[in-house]
């Protein structure tokens, strides 16, 4: 996602997970917190308003899974389902609106979850046409994901073709 490489999964009956610790990355954690920081930050007071019984929930319930040629001696890996970082991205986007202090790192992460959602916002409408009208066949992973990267820049450029539309799907 952006610059980072975050540890996903797509489980056997096919749930797309983010394990804790790439969660917490994503979001803006640091690579040397403890795996617990997320379900701390969301355990505060504060941000108890925003919190459902649900997120909590699955927070308190993470999936364990065997990760793919993890050996070692701790192959089990704790993830959550993916979908679970958009809800927390909003409980800190819904607390800021409320007005509700935070603390210079509070206010940090909630800027890190604003850019996710609005990345994934218009990278899921974008696949989402692609794939109704039947060109995601077409599609790259790559492709996508470049997208994803366009919206993650800290200051993209408005987009103004340069040539026209039909020769870039020619192109393509």
């Amino acid at each position: 996602i952006g610059t980072r490489k975050i540890p996903c999964y797509v489980l056997e009956d096919g749930t797309a997970v983010l394990s804790s610790r790439g969660m917490q990355m994503t979001i803006g954690f640091g690579k040397g917190e403890t795996g617990l920081a997320l379900k701390g930050l969301f355990y505060k007071n504060k941000f108890a308003p925003f919190v459902s019984k649900d997120l909590i929930a699955q927070l308190e319930n993470p999936i364990e899974f065997i990760r793919p040629s993890s050996g070692g001696s701790v192959p089990i890996t704790y993830g959550y389902e993916a979908t679970l970082l958009i809800d927390l991205c909003y409980v800190l986007i819904d607390a800021k609106s409320a007005g509700v202090d935070m603390t210079e790192k509070e206010r940090t992460l909630t800027q890190q979850s604003e850019q996710i959602v609005r990345a994934f916002s218009k990278t899921g409408i974008v696949a989402v046409i692609y794939d109704v009208t039947g060109y995601i066949e077409e599609k790259t992973r790559a492709a996508l994901n470049d997208i994803l990267n366009q919206f993650l820049r800290p200051d993209p450029k408005h987009y103004e073709p340069t040539f026209p539309v039909d020769l870039y799907k020619h192109w393509f």
